[in-house]
Formats: C-alpha cells, structure tokens, sequence
C-alpha cells in the first residue's frame, strides 16, 4: 500500500500571520494615493520624480517631450514615464487626481513584485517549506522601509524591480527553454531596457547565460538562442536608442550626462558599499538618520548577508528549476557588480548610488527568505516577534506620509518653491539647479544642472553666461548649486541675495 504523500507545509503555523501583515502593509501604502489635496503631492514622492512627471504632463498636454512645453529633452526613462503620461491624458488636467493615480499604479508594481519575488523564493529549491518561503518573502518585500521610499518616488525603480522580478519568474518556470518562450524573455528584456537604460547591462549577461548554458547543445544552437534573447531585446529598446542618438548625439541619456566625471575615489567606494547593502537589506535603511556610526553599527549584517548570498549563489543545484532560479540570480548579481562598477568611476552623484543599484534587493529578499525559513518553522513565536518589528517602520512611514512627513529628505515645498511663489513675479522666469519640484508646480522655470535641459551643457564651466544671454534674472536654490551655477563669487556676475527661506537663497541679477 503506497504512502500518503506528506505535505511539506503540514503545520506551518506562521505562514497566515504572514499573509495578514502583507494584507496589512499592503493596505498601509494604497493609503498613499488617497491622502488629502494638501499632501498627496508630498513624500515619499522626490524631487527628481517630478522631472518624470513634469515631462509625462507634457507629453499627455500634447506639447511633446518635453520639460517646459519647449525645450526638448531625454533626461527622463522612458517606459514608466509614458504610463504616467497616460494616466496624466486620463485625468483630464486634474494634477491630484494624476498623482493619485501615479500612486497607486506604483502600489500595483510593490505588490506584484513582493508576490512575485515570494513564488521566486517559494520554488527556488526542492522540499522545504516552500508555501513558508513565499509569504516570508512577501512579507519581506513588503515591510523593507527601503523599497517603500523607492517604489513610491515618482520614478521608474518600482516598475523596474517589478519587471526585474517577473524576467526572473519566466526563467525560474523554465519559460524561456523553448525558442517562442525566449523570444518573449527577449520582449520582456527590452521593456526592462526601456525602464532603465542601464538594464542593457543584463541583457548582454543573460546573452552570455545563454552561450554557457547552450554550448552542450552546440556552439550554433548557442549563438543563435543568444542572438535571438538579444536581438528581441535591442528591437523593443531601439525607439529609445534612436532617439537618444538622433536628437542628442548620444545613446546616454542627458541625466546620466550631467553627472558623469570620471574619478577613482575611497569615497565613492564606501557609498557603494553603502547603496548595495542598504539595497540588499532594506529593513535598516534609516532615511535622514543615516551616519557613519549607523554604517559601522550595521556593518557585521551586511556582511552576514552578502555572504550568505555568494554562499546561495555559488551553490549547486538539485533540480532544473533551482538551476534556472541561479542561473538568473547570477546574471542578475552580474549586472549589479559591473553597474556598481561603472556607475562608482565614471558617476559623480554618489546619493543616487542606492537607486541604481535597487534590484539587490530582490538577491537579498529571496536568499533571506530561503535561509530563514527553517528556522522561522522551528520557532514561529520568534518569526511574530520580529515580523511585528518589521511591520511597524513601514506603517509608521505611510501613517506620516498624510502629513506630508517622514525619515527621507523633503520635495522642496516649503523652502524653494515657497521662497520662489512669495518673491519672484509669476510671469518671471527663474532658474535653479534643482527644478525638478520648482518647475512642475511653477511655469518659467530653466534647469541649471542639466538633468533634463540639454541647452546648459554647451556652457560647463561658465554657466552664469548662459542665464545673461538668456534674459533670466533669478535663481534660487541650495549654496552647493548657487556656486555651481552662479560661480564662486556671484556678485562678480552681477548676482545679489534678496531673500533666504532655509537652505535655499534667492538671487536677483539687475540690468543688462
């Protein structure tokens, strides 16, 4: 008489408790997209967000791709900017209504990327407790304060690690085994290029996968699977490619542009330690409360992590799923040590590190949730312990979030524009190196730091010259961008302060 088959899950006692905190984190963050008029355009939603959003309402308005209605521009990623431009057409002029529905479009990237990454931890490897291994990452996803900052900005890092983590789903099931089923990986991967150009980076890894992989096959069955992954992907990409290269002379967006300068530094260095750790563990990101003692604090759990994820990655595998799921986990960790690479000698904006460097939060989610597992089961009063620890960050943030209020910097409301709306007359044009926030909600305004002006990089070293040439008598921003912008000594320039309002002062240039 055969044996009845043993569930492997019989008597998971946590899994439920779980699923409610999800359900509970998950109804936390839609909250954001309901808040009042006089918050919904605050925090988490950045600074840099409103460049995307400001270029989406223009293209919705019919005025073209665009960062005032005039100036031409690429310093944006595309694909998510698109999305926001539709719902921008959808909400008829109504810029809350817009936001609203930008929100909860970034809920529905959070939630399907932490149920996508539980399936992924679910069936990473054979037996186990795997109905365990998808709530716990889930969860995981979910309650990391990390991921809720950058998966509600305003910018395309949500959609990224969604489609990120849904290109790994396809490679897990065993999807893009067949050719049809590689040529949708191909679609798939050239949407992820379309999200963040940088993504181009894993195309060429997973191409390289595929020559590895395929080589027992024969080296003509090898080129060609890689061809195909690769040619798909730089077809759905190529829009974006031609127009870069066309209109700016360049296949880099202009954002990456202006803050690109090549240097081999220790701080850089240590910022990149800093973004893949935080990345990898985003349940101890602490937003402005950030120090070099936190670093030193956390520095033995960055380690235990990064070490349990090349423990995880340079294993074996007992079955063809367990393959696939490393074979993709190892392309993707590729891409984030070349990126980190490239992005740490070449990129000066070393705050932006951690945003670029977003997707290792899925390597460190599923392989956390694969080791803890086991030990969770054994002792689920622990697993409520720490699950309701880490449920209150995240609930904490989106319940300040209504006040416009949080652990991670300010959109500028309340300094620059309010300093710009109370001194500056609303048919003047004013200028600032940081416009992102200034420009979506005022008209008039130039960008000076070239994120999304193409125009001011004709000037680098003297950009003063271009706001004389240009009629433009004001500028307002930080001290930083004042010197950049302005020089070392404004008033060499013809530049006086007229008025401060906290970090930001206001310059008035008179006569000709």
């Amino acid at each position: 008489m055969a044996r009845p088959a043993i569930d492997p899950d019989a008597g998971d006692r946590l899994s439920p408790w779980l699923w409610a905190a999800v359900g509970l984190l998950g109804a936390a963050t839609l909250s954001l997209a309901l808040r009042p008029a006089a918050s919904v355009f605050l925090i988490p939603l950045s600074e840099d967000g409103y460049y995307a959003m400001a270029i989406a309402r223009n293209i919705a308005a019919g005025r073209g791709v665009t960062i005032d209605g005039v100036t031409a521009t690429n310093g944006f990623q595309p694909l998510f900017t698109f999305l926001q431009a539709g719902l921008f057409r959808l909400a008829g002029g109504d810029d809350a209504l817009a936001i609203r529905l930008i929100l909860a479009l970034h809920w529905l990237f959070q939630v399907g990327a932490a149920l996508l990454v539980g399936q992924i931890a679910g069936d990473a490897l054979p037996g186990g407790r795997p109905a365990l291994r998808r709530a716990l990452a889930s969860f995981l996803y979910l309650s990391g304060t990390y991921l809720f900052l950058h998966h509600f900005n305003g910018l395309e890092t949500g959609c990224l690690l969604f489609l990120l983590a849904l290109a790994w789903r396809q490679v897990q099931c065993g999807r893009a085994t067949g050719w049809a089923g590689l040529a949708g990986l191909g679609l798939l991967l050239g949407l992820i290029v379309l999200t963040r150009i940088d993504m181009a980076v894993l195309v060429v890894c997973l191409c390289c996968r595929e020559l590895w992989v395929g080589r027992g096959r024969g080296w003509d069955v090898a080129l060609a699977r890689a061809a195909l992954l690769g040619g798909v992907a730089l077809a759905v990409s190529s829009p974006w490619w031609l127009y870069n290269w066309i209109g700016f002379g360049s296949p880099m967006p202009i954002s990456g542009t202006a803050q690109q300068g090549w240097a081999l530094e220790a701080a850089r260095g240590r910022w990149l330690g800093w973004a893949f750790g935080t990345a990898a563990m985003p349940w101890l990101f602490l937003g402005d409360f950030e120090s070099r003692l936190v670093d030193w604090l956390r520095l033995p759990l960055f380690l235990g992590m990064l070490f349990l994820v090349l423990r995880w990655l340079l294993g074996g595998a007992a079955d063809a799923m367990a393959r696939q799921t490393r074979g993709y986990a190892r392309a993707l960790a590729a891409t984030l040590l070349l990126l980190g690479l490239w992005y740490g000698l070449a990129f000066f904006a070393v705050w932006f590190y951690s945003r670029y460097l977003a997707a290792s939060a899925l390597l460190g989610i599923v392989t956390l949730a694969v080791a803890v597992a086991p030990l969770v089961a054994r002792h689920p009063a622990l697993g409520r312990i720490a699950g309701l620890v880490l449920v209150l960050p995240v609930a904490t943030l989106a319940a300040l979030a209504w006040h416009g209020q949080g652990l991670y910097g300010t959109i500028l409301f309340r300094d620059q524009l309010a300093l710009v709306e109370h001194a500056v007359p609303p048919d003047d044009v004013v200028a600032a190196g940081q416009s992102g926030t200034l420009g979506f909600f005022r008209p008039h305004v130039v960008n000076m730091d070239g994120k999304v002006n193409p125009e001011i990089h004709a000037y680098a070293g003297h950009p003063w010259d271009y706001l004389t040439e240009r009629g433009i008598r004001w500028f307002a921003d930080w001290p930083y961008y004042v010197e950049k912008s302005l020089g070392p000594d404004p008033s060499a320039h013809g530049w006086k302060p007229v008025a401060r309002q906290g970090n930001f002062i206001l310059y008035r240039r008179d006569g000709d």
